[in-house]
């Protein structure tokens, strides 16, 4: 097997605004430190209307009680690389409040606050993505808890259906950068430091390829076009495989691995200041 470079360049830029918006959690303590979800303290327990007692169930203390173990137990679910446009999650949790006080019967309804302007299915995705994080995150804090104190009929101790709100708030949420449109024409294209022949180095030498076939009697040329774009500081970033097939599929792994290793390369430039571009490379690799 062999790989040719045929360098076809096309430069596109953007530009990229971040905004911040930050809440009264300590950031320092995102996520993985335990904090309290609360502004104001919640409603504790919700009694099922369908069952009449003449005392709710309790946590054992109070509202008091209450926030210092929400305060010492919550626990924020560790993501890595979390979508920092999730500003808050907001966990409602239902459970029976059974007649010795123990805790069972777990169902979580979950409300994710996103920055931005976002569609239904970007929820949708998220909620896939997350939402067993926190869920997980939420069935630990109440298996923390002691037992409460149950619901009461006369001075008969009875079953009950609760619910309790647990929010998971993130002061580093951020809206999605924007870019702005497209230029076919750039004042300075991006390089590689060291020229063409220094990329085509690079890559013959860190780019490798699974074994092929040994029994095929006819060699066949596959073209793979690689795309990718030039930060303001020169790192690579995006790296895809534009109008991949069944064919190339065994090596599209592999190039991206590759191209994911490239140094920075000096970057493109518009009215004297730096900009992202788009490049695109191809690789002839005969099969």
């Amino acid at each position: 097997m062999r790989f040719l470079l045929f360098p076809q360049l096309f430069v596109f830029s953007f530009t990229t605004t971040i905004c911040s918006n930050c809440y009264s959690q300590n950031k320092k303590t995102i996520p993985q430190k335990k904090q309290s979800a609360f502004n104001t303290p919640p409603k504790i327990a919700i009694a099922d209307t369908a069952t009449i007692t003449d005392y709710s169930p309790e946590f054992m203390g109070g509202n008091e009680a209450y926030q210092k173990f929400l305060q010492q137990e919550l626990v924020y679910p560790t993501i890595i690389n979390r979508n920092k446009r999730i500003a808050s999650v907001r966990v409602m949790a239902e459970f029976i409040v059974n007649n010795d006080g123990s805790l069972s019967d777990f169902e979580y309804d979950l409300d994710f606050e996103v920055l931005g302007k976002h569609t239904q299915d970007d929820i949708e995705e998220m909620e896939s993505e997350y939402a067993n994080y926190y869920k997980t995150a939420t069935k630990n804090f109440l298996l923390k808890m002691p037992a409460w104190k149950p619901a009461q009929t006369g001075v008969e101790k009875v079953s009950t259906h609760c619910a309790l709100p647990i929010v998971f708030r993130y002061n580093d949420a951020i809206e999605k950068p924007k870019k702005e449109g497209v230029f076919a024409l750039v004042e300075k294209e991006p390089q590689y430091i060291g020229g063409t022949d220094a990329m085509h180095k690079f890559i013959k030498k860190n780019l490798i390829l699974p074994k092929s076939d040994t029994t095929k009697t006819e060699e066949k040329v596959l073209s793979i076009v690689v795309s990718f774009i030039i930060e303001k500081d020169g790192t690579v970033s995006d790296i895809k495989i534009d109008r991949g097939n069944k064919e190339t599929e065994q090596y599209e792994n592999s190039i991206i691995q590759c191209f994911k290793k490239m140094p920075k390369w000096s970057p493109a430039y518009q009215d004297g200041k730096p900009i992202r571009a788009m490049q695109r490379e191809t690789i002839r690799i005969i099969n």
